[in-house]
């Protein structure tokens, strides 16, 4: 009888153990124990304030013989069942390096990691590429920079930026380590006047650039004092910026001033602009006195002019030379204005004939044509009288392609014949640009649909 209770004794303990192995395998079957990589792991600094104050240096992270770059994230290895694993991200792990840890001789200081989402886990279970940070530690070196403002977005329909004006002043101190500060290119704010239809102070951040014109990295702002000229430490590398808005007024006409004498027994007709109109941006006092009508002089003269010319006028040159900035043309249009002087011989008169006037004859069947100008040919007229007023309907101009020479392809010449009204003298030949080229017959392209 005792053989047996002693023998069933071990049965069950046999049992529990054969149970727990079984619970143990299902367990690691299910929710095995694995290690997970989480990369870019930025690293925090602590304390980098009061070190730095008692040394009187600035400190920057050493650069990775890989990379290239200062070291400012670490890779995070965890080794935990995969339920925990599933729930982490890079986002889960805080990196820290606390200058009171660092090592003086080495210049190095131990990192320390935790886990936000779940804090049971220990530096047992998690690990970095790195052990500890190694630094730099640099005189302290200081410039001052101008600042460069750039708009972001645009205003409201109708409204211009007419500038951006730093309120503590164009240009910044900035102290930092000396290898940071000869890297420095360019001090850029960018300020958002999107929708805006009136002036506004808006705070906008400082971005610094390299002399590649690739923008400092976190780690090396965090280095940066950036302060005014008076001293004040910008927070945060925040900046406040006066963003002007003006409106802008369409419609305004060029009003072109000539110089100069033309050649005896000519005189200028008629000043024309292309665009007829233009838009201006500027604040109501400047738009108020302006109205309408933007008068520019000095930049055509008709001195010994004889025919009718054009010429280029760059408006947004010509306004910051005689307005500087209190008047400014109206964005994404072209700079250039093209003003078009006619010239007339005194007892003539010039008119504009429509091309599409001109009566063709003798082209050939299979030849198409082009002409040049396309819009209006202008005929110099000599008319009866001071008093007769002539029009292009009182003109029939003709152009005549039946001559020999104009039945092969080409680009020509091609006198008008003008027929004008009794008494009127035509007083210089005129002429149109031909560009013949071949067409094909209906039965040359139902040969080749043929083959």
């Amino acid at each position: 009888m005792k053989k047996k209770i002693v023998s069933n004794f071990w049965l069950k303990i046999m049992a529990v153990l054969v149970s727990f192995l079984i619970w143990l395998m299902v367990i690691n079957g299910d929710d095995p124990i694995k290690t997970e990589t989480f990369r870019n792991v930025p690293i925090t600094i602590k304390n980098a304030d009061v070190f730095m104050e008692k040394v009187k240096k600035v400190y920057r992270a050493r650069e990775d013989n890989r990379t290239g770059q200062e070291t400012d994230s670490v890779t995070v290895y965890v080794k935990a069942r995969r339920s925990i694993l599933e729930r982490l991200s890079s986002d889960s792990f805080t990196v820290t390096a606390d200058f009171e840890n660092i090592v003086g001789e080495l210049n190095t200081i131990p990192l320390d990691i935790s886990c936000t989402t779940v804090p049971t886990l220990t530096m047992k279970d998690m690990w970095c590429d790195l052990h500890s940070l190694k630094v730099e530690l640099e005189d302290v070196k200081d410039a001052t920079f101008v600042v460069s403002t750039k708009a972001e977005g645009a205003p409201a329909n109708g409204y211009q930026v007419g500038g951006l004006e730093p309120v503590d002043g164009n240009s910044v101190a900035i102290a930092g380590p000396e290898s940071d500060m000869k890297k420095i290119g360019k001090v850029e704010v960018a300020v958002e006047v999107r929708g805006l239809t009136k002036s506004k102070t808006v705070t906008a951040p400082i971005t610094i650039y390299d002399k590649n014109e690739t923008q400092f990295t976190p780690s090396q702002m965090e280095r940066l004092t950036i302060k005014t000229q008076d001293g004040k430490v910008f927070e945060e590398e925040q900046m406040k910026v006066r963003a002007v808005i003006w409106k802008v007024r369409r419609g305004i006409v060029p009003s072109i001033e000539t110089s100069g004498t033309p050649a005896e027994g000519y005189q200028v007709v008629k000043v024309t602009t292309a665009p007829e109109t233009i838009g201006l941006a500027a604040s109501k006092d400047v738009l108020d006195q302006l109205g309408y009508r933007l008068t520019i002089s000095n930049q055509v003269s008709v001195e010994g002019a004889s025919e009718t010319f054009s010429k280029e006028i760059n408006l947004k040159e010509y306004l910051e030379e005689n307005f500087g900035s209190t008047l400014i043309q109206e964005k994404d249009l072209s700079d250039i204005i093209v003003v078009t002087v006619q010239m007339e011989k005194i007892g003539t008169t010039t008119i504009r004939v429509p091309v599409s006037d001109i009566a063709v004859r003798g082209r050939s069947e299979n030849m198409s044509y082009k002409l040049t100008p396309a819009d209006y040919i202008s005929l110099e007229i000599q008319p009866q009288s001071d008093q007769e007023v002539i029009k292009p309907e009182d003109v029939q101009v003709i152009l005549d392609l039946s001559s020999s020479k104009y039945q092969t392809p080409g680009n020509y010449q091609v006198p008008l014949e003008v027929i004008l009204p009794e008494g009127c003298v035509l007083s210089a030949q005129a002429k149109i640009a031909v560009d013949l080229v071949k067409t094909e017959s209906a039965s040359e392209q139902a040969e080749k649909q043929g083959e």
